[in-house]
């Protein structure tokens, strides 16, 4: 066959069934720059019978596309909204949630403050903190290690403050902290 690839081929036929040149593009898949140079080239040289046959799959995808609309002018019922139940699942079930989240907002808001205020830490660092402490230990480790070695490359560091050189202190730097030794088991 000589017919070109298969793309041509349901190019071809959809623009013979008569089919608009947007929607033989949208079915074949062919772009609309590749559609007209087809066409024009189509005119100047028409091509055979068997530019328009499908071939193998091709064929089957094409019967089973047209069951498939012919499943999709089926009618389907719409049912009338549930106002009733509706409203007793929002004051059942999501109004206390509702209120249980918000005392736990609460309750989060005003330990934060306590930690900003009281404690005079930064509080989104101290977020960062917790964060942290929430993570698995070996994503916490490469999270840190970029981290360090992207405050490096970029030249981030903590400046040295009153309080450091009123102590004699250096300014602190990131901390290390040994691994327990890892066993290694041997598999037979």
């Amino acid at each position: 066959m000589s017919g070109g690839s298969m793309q041509l081929r349901l190019f071809r036929r959809a623009i013979r069934e008569g089919k608009t040149l947007m929607t033989a593009c949208a079915e074949s898949g062919l772009s609309l720059t590749e559609a007209r140079l087809t066409i024009a080239a189509d005119a100047a040289n028409p091509p055979q019978d068997d530019a328009y046959e499908l071939i193998g799959s091709a064929r089957k995808d094409c019967e089973m596309a047209r069951n498939a609309k012919k499943k999709d002018d089926e009618v389907e019922i719409v049912k009338k909204p549930d106002f009733d139940r509706a409203i007793k699942i929002l004051k059942g079930d999501l109004n206390p949630l509702t209120e249980e989240g918000a005392k736990i907002r609460g309750d989060q808001a005003a330990a934060w403050k306590t930690i900003e205020k009281d404690c005079n830490c930064n509080k989104k660092a101290m977020k960062a903190v917790h964060a942290l402490m929430r993570m698995d230990p070996e994503l916490r480790d490469d999270y840190l290690r970029t981290l360090y070695g992207g405050m490096q490359a970029a030249g981030i560091g903590i400046s040295e403050d009153l309080v450091d050189q009123m102590e004699g202190d250096d300014a602190p730097s990131m901390p290390t902290r040994k691994k327990a030794p890892v066993e290694l088991h041997t598999v037979n």
